[in-house]
């Protein structure tokens, strides 16, 4: 019965489909950065985009359709200052009033090995929703080597971020898991 059963299934549409050529959205050099140090991309599916985030110094995005084509030029979501690395993004219905929008996250270099990890609300067409806001403290510092984890829950509309933390001296020379909800706003 399972043989007849997967004779007759069908393979699915991505098994098929080809991949497009590739397109080059950002340089480097367009940023300011000595190289891009992580990436991540998200599907918005109220505006039929993805995001693309990206950084090393500067933390930059860009919107692109479902054809991979930009929409939008790159904007930044943080210029200057410390290193930024390994960005992710989450997509969340419930952002911006309802029309959408991402939880961006990366992992900032910081003195004598005092790192933190930032976030930021992000909305197509590049709109920067509210603050930077840092959400790791002094016994959790984020490793530069990884990007944290981002799940949300549209049942209490809130994010869950995790990250692998850095030793400290209250740490060392222990590494830890960290994690902290994060609300809308």
């Amino acid at each position: 019965i399972v043989l007849i059963l997967l004779a007759g299934a069908s393979p699915a549409w991505a098994q098929l489909s080809r991949i497009g050529s590739v397109t080059s959205l950002v340089h480097k050099d367009s940023i300011g950065a000595p190289a891009i140090k992580g990436t991540d991309s998200n599907w918005d599916p109220v505006n039929d985009v993805y995001l693309i985030v990206g950084a090393y110094g500067p933390h930059f995005g860009i919107f692109v359709n479902r054809f991979g084509i930009p929409v939008t030029g790159f904007f930044f979501i943080k210029q200057g200052g410390g290193g930024s690395h390994f960005p992710r993004a989450r997509f969340s219905p419930h952002v911006n009033g309802g029309a959408g929008g991402f939880l961006v996250t990366w992992a900032e270099e910081g003195p004598a090995g005092q790192h933190s990890l930032h976030t930021r609300i992000v909305a197509y067409p590049g709109i920067l929703l509210g603050a930077e806001n840092i959400i790791s403290d002094f016994t959790s510092y984020p490793w530069l080597e990884s990007g944290a984890a981002i799940g949300y829950s549209p049942a209490s509309q809130r994010f869950y971020v995790a990250w692998m933390t850095y030793p400290t001296a209250s740490t060392a020379p222990a590494f830890h898991l960290a994690g902290r909800l994060v609300g809308l706003d």
